[in-house]
């Protein structure tokens, strides 16, 4: 049995303040400082050895650091207590760790401990024991170095527990509540509180990482069944390195926000290294801007289990997981949510080559519940995400469920189950360019943002306005399989932007109003989009404005090509909703269409279109082939061509309107100055009853080129229209009329517009044909016309004929004039005979 003693004055002096040896015992009641504050002389505090050695510390225990040297890395490190050989050291008073920073300069003052726990030493900091590193005598904070800790455990321990108080001063750098270096098993416990203040003198320095707890070296047996509370910057709760692992079971709060000026961020825990693992089965609570919850880096393991979770509190801008590099990995079997509800957040990040595989089965669910928040950002080349059968809720405003950016590939299986329920929520975006965790561009090849894909199967369905599927931007590829189903306003099924591409094999339904299925809109960098799937447009536009006409697809600047089609499999565009239309080209764009797509008008709704081309260089490219397109409907247009936009190709096409209806349903219409649209060699055209082949308005010009051939198979037939000064149609075509047909007008001039007439026009069968009206119209022919009816109806003191050829009618007028004073200029003969 060894002896005793106890304290209770005052000590302050260097070396040893107490040896504590073969089961003796030593009380400090009063003060003891170990070290000259004065001089900076080292201390080595209190050492214990031996069975049943004790100290215990009821007042106060002062560690002052060694700043003598005035060179760096010249003053050793200062002890509180130092406990090995099977002896026990307890705390239940308070333990000031630093008190002061010298004189001579923070570069060269020497590291402090307040306890080291060599092999088979134990130490208990009790429930009333406060540990504060960076504190002076009078209680205001001090700078601590790096390297400091409240308790360092070196050797193979005995028991260490923290009942009580750890605190980390705001002055603090680079330090650890519980620091554990020595590879083997342990019995380490903090069910006490460690707090983490340090914030570089308030902004004056930028601290080095603090942690609450920090295990290495393969160390084992660490556990946190109390609270870390993070209130400073560039801090972690629970850190593991080189193998160490920890058990958390309670609590961590990162309070504190990410450091303005640096970018800085909390971490809850961090495991790195192969073997690293720190397994959360308890709650990691962000309440600051910036805080990250778990990080797993460089071959590090993250696990949660039983109840653990990131509970996104309060904040800002956090990440709940960041996984970064290959082999580092999050294993997840726990019960609790994972929803990610602040605004502008992430639930989980993957970077430098790390991988996410979700569950096969649908009970694993992620949400993002908060604004603008996202379920998971994969960046950097070599990150790769499969989302497996799980179950992603997209709850939050313009939340996103998966953002691939940066060289990063993802893939959404068909068995994926993808919730849009917050407006103007994005199922997934394919992005070329990269970005840091502050959000800044990452410097890219042009290659490594090329290699950025997302390949979508996944069904999509949501009723709120203004969601999207997928967007592509940035020169990267997405693939879309699955079939999409929004019935709110202004959605998107699939979005290209500038210099990605963006292919679709999936059916998309838009039953709201303003909505677009595929959109790509680009005017520097070449951008792609190719569709095969079937789109079904069902939404009504208010008979107004353009905006909330709902669009199949919206092509949109110089340099986007969009495909429709592939030329074998059967496509259907299905405009069911008024005002819809199939297909528009704007500003320079161009599409191409190929053979094989059908066009579906629904005559129980007017003035939809099937593809619209608008604006300088935008054009549309069709090929004709054996598929006869057909066009049914009330106020149906199959091609509209305006602004300067041009329509050039072959159609092959059978055309008719709504009986009795004022609308006029066309397969061309050509409106305004510098617009064209070309019918080439090999368009083949039936305009049935109450159609209108071509129509030129508002001095749009059409021009049918030879070879080409239009038939009129029913009633108020008009094969090409000019409406408007200086609206022309060209016709180099035979121009010829079906049995049955009847009542009906190959070209028709009005208000100033022009018909130039160079092919035969022979409308011999049917009865009461017209083959040209004009009403304030002009006419030049060098074409042969023929009609059963009448050959020229003038009407109006405006309008002209030029004639160069025979114009005959058949059991009808050669010349009908209703109007006053019309100018005709006839080269050849005007004639009519009776059968």
């Amino acid at each position: 049995m060894g002896g005793s003693g106890i304290n209770d004055g005052e000590i302050e002096t260097t070396m040893y303040a107490a040896s504590v040896l073969s089961g003796s015992h030593f009380i400090n009641n009063g003060s003891l400082t170990t070290g000259l504050v004065s001089t900076g002389v080292v201390g080595n505090g209190v050492y214990l050895s031996g069975l049943n050695s004790l100290f215990t510390n009821n007042g106060t225990l002062n560690v002052s650091p060694s700043f003598s040297s005035p060179t760096p890395g010249g003053n050793g490190g200062s002890i509180g207590i130092n406990s090995t050989g099977r002896s026990s050291a307890i705390n239940n008073g308070a333990m000031n760790i630093g008190i002061t920073e010298g004189n001579k300069g923070r570069p060269v003052v020497g590291v402090v401990y307040g306890v080291i726990v060599n092999t088979d030493g134990n130490f208990t900091n009790s429930a009333s024991g406060v540990m504060n590193i960076g504190r002076a005598a009078d209680g205001s904070d001090v700078y601590v170095t790096a390297g400091s800790s409240a308790i360092r455990i070196n050797g193979t321990s005995g028991i260490v527990n923290n009942q009580g108080n750890i605190v980390l001063g705001t002055k603090v750098e680079g330090s650890a509540g519980i620091h554990v270096t020595a590879g083997s098993m342990h019995n380490v416990t903090n069910s006490g509180t460690i707090t983490l203040l340090s914030n570089g003198d308030n902004g004056t320095f930028i601290p080095k990482e603090n942690y609450g707890i920090y295990a290495l070296n393969s160390a084992r047996g660490i556990k946190n069944t109390g609270l870390i509370d993070i209130q400073g910057i560039n801090a972690i709760g629970i850190k593991s390195l080189s193998g160490g692992q920890v058990e958390s079971s309670g609590d961590i709060n990162i309070t504190g926000g990410a450091d303005p000026s640096t970018g800085l961020r909390n971490y809850g825990a961090w495991s790195e290294g192969l073997n690293s693992l720190v397994n959360i089965s308890g709650s990691v609570k962000l309440k600051g801007d910036g805080a990250i919850g778990v990080h797993a880096r460089g071959q590090g393991t993250i696990g949660l289990s039983g109840n653990g979770q990131v509970n996104f509190s309060d904040g800002e801008n956090q990440i709940g997981y960041f996984v970064y590099g290959a082999g580092s990995k999050i294993n997840n079997t726990s019960t609790g949510t994972q929803d990610v509800t602040t605004k502008n957040s992430t639930l989980m990040r993957l970077d430098g080559g790390a991988a996410f595989t979700g569950s096969s089965a649908s009970t694993s669910t992620m949400s993002a519940s908060g604004d603008n928040s996202t379920v998971i950002v994969a960046t950097g080349t070599g990150t790769r995400v499969d989302s497996g059968g799980m179950t992603v809720n997209v709850n939050g405003k313009n939340a996103t469920g998966f953002l691939i950016e940066g060289g990063a590939t993802g893939n959404i299986g068909s068995t994926a189950s993808i919730k849009l329920s917050g407006e103007g929520a994005i199922a997934g975006i394919a992005d070329g360019q990269g970005h840091d965790l502050t959000g800044a561009e990452k410097i890219m090849t042009e290659a490594e943002k090329k290699a950025t894909s997302l390949t979508a199967g996944a069904n999509l369905n949501s009723s709120l306005n203004g969601v999207v599927g997928y967007i592509a931007r940035n020169l990267a590829t997405l693939t879309n399989s699955g079939n999409i189903v929004f019935s709110g306003d202004n959605t998107t099924g699939i979005q290209v932007e500038e210099g990605a591409v963006g292919v679709n094999s999936g059916n998309i339904t838009l039953d709201g109003q303003g909505s677009v299925g595929l959109k790509a809109s680009a005017s520097t960098l070449e951008t792609q989009l190719s569709s095969t799937g079937n789109l079904t447009l069902n939404g009504n536009w208010n008979g107004a404005d353009d905006a909330t006409r709902t669009t199949g697809v919206l092509a949109d600047g110089s340099q986007v090509a969009v495909t429709i089609g592939d030329g074998v499999s059967a496509a259907a565009v299905n405009l069911n909703g008024a005002g819809t239309v199939g297909v528009h080209a704007t500003a320079g764009s161009t599409v191409t269409l190929n053979d094989n797509v059908a066009v579906n008008f629904n005559s129980n709704n007017s003035d939809q279109i099937a593809f619209w081309v608008d604006g300088n260089g935008s054009q549309i490219i069709t090929d004709a082939g054996t598929t006869e397109t057909q066009v049914n409907g009330d106020g149906a247009t199959l091609f509209y061509v305006t602004d300067t936009a041009t329509l050039g190709g072959a159609l092959n096409l059978n055309l008719s309107g709504k009986a009795g209806s004022d609308k006029i349903t066309s397969g061309i219409r050509v409106s305004g100055v510098g617009s064209l649209a070309t019918l080439a060699t090999g368009s083949l055209l039936t305009i049935g009853t109450n159609a209108t082949g071509v129509l030129a308005e508002n001095a749009g010009k059409a021009v049918i080129e030879n070879g080409a051939a239009f038939n009129i198979s029913g009633d108020k037939a008009i094969v090409g229209k000019a409406s408007g000064e200086h609206s022309l149609v060209e016709n180099k075509a035979t121009v010829t009329s079906g049995n049955g047909s009847s009542g009906s007008t190959a070209f028709l001039a009005e208000n100033g517009g022009e018909i130039d007439n160079q092919g035969t026009i022979n409308l011999s069968l049917g009865a009461d044909h017209t083959a040209i009206s004009l009403n304030n119209g002009h006419l030049v022919n060098s074409g042969n016309i023929q009609a059963n009816g009448t050959a020229i109806h003038i009407k109006g003191s405006d309008s002209t004929i030029t004639n160069a050829k025979t114009i005959e009618a058949v059991n009808g007028k050669a010349a009908d004039s209703c109007g006053c004073g019309c100018r005709a200029e006839l080269k050849r003969g005007i004639r009519h005979r009776h059968h």
